[in-house]
């Protein structure tokens, strides 16, 4: 809910939620397995496949915007953070919040298109999706270094690395990564 307050302060209510992210486990826990990570990403394939439906792209997915509820069997799990999500075909006349040509987004996760300023889609968020799951498999990004503009570079020109030269997954596993990046 939101609305303003009657000493005219805006408000904004939203669900209480524990602070502990994916991100946290994967520091705790390190990789893991391929049948766990299938657990955690599934709901998370969900909420994006439901906001591609309604014509949203999240453009900010990564570990540390999903929040772990539960990591019972199944884990329990929320997408959060739609806060630079841009929606695929506004209404005429709509003002947009972004434009083609801004870059927004997290530099580890970000797809090629994102790195260029081009125009953002779906397929956006299945490279980050695609970032994910090899970080969940190896615990680590499939490009690395410490200086930004290196990491987009790889992003842009390097061949995606196979997770099970890291860990050990499947052909069938590198596959769906790969497909994703």
């Amino acid at each position: 809910d939101f609305g303003l307050l009657p000493n005219g302060s805006p408000y904004y209510v939203m669900e209480l939620l524990p602070p502990r992210t994916l991100s946290h486990l994967l520091m705790e826990q390190g990789r893991l397995s391929p049948e766990r990570t299938l657990e955690f990403l599934e709901p998370v394939c969900d909420a994006l496949g439901a906001a591609h439906r309604a014509g949203v792209v999240h453009r900010d997915l990564k570990t540390s915007n999903v929040a772990v509820l539960s990591t019972g069997e199944p884990p329990q799990v929320k997408l959060l953070d739609f806060g630079i999500a841009k929606i695929i075909h506004p209404e005429p006349g709509q003002p947009s919040l972004t434009a083609d040509g801004q870059r927004l987004g997290s530099t580890h996760m970000m797809a090629p298109e994102q790195i260029r300023g081009g125009p953002i889609g779906p397929a956006a968020d299945i490279y980050a999706l695609g970032v994910m799951l090899y970080r969940m498999l190896t615990g680590d990004y499939p490009f690395q270094s410490k200086n930004r503009l290196e990491v987009e570079q790889m992003h842009l020109e390097a061949p995606p690395p196979r997770p099970s030269a890291r860990a050990p997954v499947s052909s069938a596993v590198d596959a769906v990564v790969l497909r994703c990046l």
